[in-house]
């Protein structure tokens, strides 16, 4: 009897697990489920880490650099015990030769993130395995089941149940696979942060430090071992941002990054070297494309160094052409006026701009080398100001989008 009850449990956190996942509307990373339809060992380096990592790391450009195939897993919030886990899952079908962790990871205590549920977005990504179930006890048991099955954090639509048997139908004939993610696992993040957020950032109180915890050390050196166990190179990278998220307070203890290198000898790339400015950054703890594309850049530099893997010069100068020191607006009368800074006056750069206030277009233009634009700003409100930028030695296109506010 005791085992037949046993046998049944077993049986419904199979159905909670494996079942429902895939019926219910929000489900796992999209990120994670192309990773999970790569061709096995097609993967020479992976990146992990949180949003700080898959916002500054585009693989497209390392790759053209290098002539490799590389990919970022990773979901929102993720910390240092997440990570572990997702290594671990990574290398169940890729042998790479680097993982590359950003380490902001190292700076969150776990025990404190759970209560914000991020980490189901990898557990819901792929069918239960028993490798996740040390995760689940470890961030889950027993307060916070919720995230770990679908059906309780997941309100069935009772009054719609042509959704869930629509997509039954669709798991047993194996139709609507998901879409694969072609920027490699990248969010591609455009908008440049306000002048008055951005000021806010740098005059913003630092919170005070707490100390790391035992915790994200011993799973720091289980990530260390594990890729040594694999003959992975482990690479760790930091990523700017302007300030501490209010979000992370209560859970940020950064790590002392000049203690990790020297106990565990390792060489942490930082980009505090490079000069990001307001430009650089989508909010105050985020890169936007203008930043993403001189740290993606500069790391396949760095990877072509410590990695071995010869470099394509010719590509490596075509993207250092679209690093840009920074932006100006400034209003005359009833105009605006942006330009934009291109670190090198003479790259062979074409901008395209678009100017809209709400749903009017004010301006449009095709690509020409005109670094400014100069628009009307007639009536009070927002302007949105649109640029794509293109270098015709090859295609790459970086975009940004500005807003200039125009009071009484």
């Amino acid at each position: 009897m005791k085992w037949g009850r046993f046998a049944g449990f077993l049986l419904i956190c199979g159905v909670l697990f494996s079942a429902l996942n895939p019926l219910q509307g929000y489900i796992g990373s999209r990120r994670w489920k192309t990773f999970y339809q790569l061709p096995h060992d097609s993967l020479d380096i992976i990146y992990v880490g949180n949003s700080h990592n898959y916002s500054a790391v585009n693989p497209q450009v390392i790759d053209d650099i290098l002539n490799i195939n590389s990919y970022i897993i990773g979901i929102p919030g993720d910390t240092v015990v997440v990570t572990y886990y997702e290594v671990k899952e990574a290398l169940k079908t890729q042998s790479p030769r680097a993982f590359m962790v950003e380490t902001y990871v190292l700076d969150l205590l776990s025990d404190q993130l759970t209560q914000h549920g991020y980490y189901y977005r990898f557990l819901d990504a792929a069918p239960f395995s028993l490798d996740k179930i040390p995760l689940i006890i470890e961030l889950s048991y027993p307060d916070n089941l919720k995230d770990v099955f679908p059906a309780l954090r997941t309100r069935v639509e009772w009054e719609n149940p042509s959704f869930y048997f629509n997509k039954l139908k669709n798991l047993v004939t194996k139709r609507n696979k998901p879409a694969v993610d072609e920027t490699k696992g990248e969010i591609i993040l455009t908008d440049v942060i306000s002048s008055a957020d951005f000021q806010s950032a740098l005059n913003a109180d630092r919170p005070a430090l707490k100390e790391t915890s035992a915790e994200n050390r011993t799973y720091l050196k289980k990530i260390l071992e594990l890729l040594q166990q694999h003959d992975v190179i482990p690479i760790f990278a930091t990523t700017p941002i302007l300030q501490v998220p209010d979000l992370s307070r209560e859970i940020y203890a950064p790590m002392d990054k000049e203690m990790l290198a020297n106990r565990f000898g390792l060489e942490i790339t930082n980009f505090d070297q490079h000069e990001f400015t307001q430009l650089h950054f989508m909010d105050y703890n985020h890169l936007n494309a203008f930043g993403s594309i001189i740290v993606s850049t500069e790391l396949a530099a760095e990877f072509s160094e410590k990695l071995s893997l010869p470099a394509d010069q010719q590509a490596l100068q075509y993207y250092r052409t679209y690093y840009f020191d920074g932006f100006d607006i400034a209003q005359t009368g009833s105009e605006a006026r942006l330009s934009l800074f291109p670190s090198d006056p003479r790259a062979p750069l074409l901008y395209s701009w678009t100017v809209k206030k709400g749903k009017t277009t004010l301006l449009e233009t095709e690509y020409q080398p005109d670094n400014a634009v100069t628009f009307p700003t007639a009536t009070v409100g927002n302007y949105k100001i649109q640029v794509q930028i293109w270098n015709p030695e090859g295609d790459f296109v970086l975009e940004g989008k500005f807003t200039h506010v125009v009071g009484e």
